[in-house]
């Protein structure tokens, strides 16, 4: 919530001012005249001091009520921004997640056993040539279906490496842009407190000038 520095001036009220000062008033010595001041002087001088001392008093707790009212709104849109960059990082990271796991459950689900070739039947009559002959052949099918194996499951693992690097890429991009998101927004309200401080300075500054050039 922003608040116009307008909307801060002209807070004084005498009868108010009058009343604040009333509850919350320091007790003072009495008024040392001035050299030359006759009574009346001394009178109206004194009337018209109390009576900007009760306005100073009267606005700067006015303003301080407006300053803490805005505080407590900026600090609340503040956690609110803060949690909502926050909650869209965890919901980007979450559908991050549910894709990759979609896709490992995918590409298992989708896998097609590797077709081995069978092994030959060697007759047990078959003769010591023959034997080392089919055992030969064998021993180059079961390399045959072992590489085919090794080929696919690489092939897979490539598939998975792919997409886990994808994400953890994806999640890292996502942090960074969390640590932006949370660096600007917390600049921003910085720079807002900071407008805020000057904002009630010169509201300050202004409705004491005018308390001391127009209240007597």
């Amino acid at each position: 919530m922003t608040v116009e520095t307008e909307d801060l001036e002209h807070v004084y009220d005498p009868v108010k001012a009058h009343e604040y000062y009333m509850k919350n008033r320091e007790l003072r010595g009495a008024v040392t005249p001035q050299k030359g001041e006759t009574k009346e002087q001394r009178k109206a001088r004194v009337s018209t001091s109390q009576k900007q001392r009760e306005g100073r008093m009267y606005v700067n707790n006015q303003l301080s009520k407006q300053r803490q009212a805005e505080t407590k709104d900026m600090q609340s849109a503040q956690q609110v921004r803060l949690d909502a960059i926050r909650k869209n990082a965890e919901a980007s990271r979450a559908r991050i997640e549910g894709k990759l796991n979609t896709f490992l459950q995918e590409l298992t689900a989708k896998a097609k056993p590797v077709k081995l070739i069978p092994l030959n039947e060697i007759p047990s009559n078959a003769s010591p040539r023959v034997r080392a002959f089919w055992e030969r052949q064998n021993a180059n099918i079961v390399k045959s279906n072992r590489d085919a194996v090794e080929k696919s499951n690489a092939a897979n693992a490539a598939k998975k490496n792919t997409a886990k690097a994808q994400a953890a890429a994806e999640m890292k991009r996502v942090g960074s842009e969390l640590k932006n998101a949370v660096a600007e927004a917390r600049a921003t309200y910085e720079e807002s407190k900071k407008q805020m401080r000057e904002k009630y300075k010169l509201a300050a500054e202004t409705e004491h000038k005018n308390i001391k050039a127009n209240v007597r």
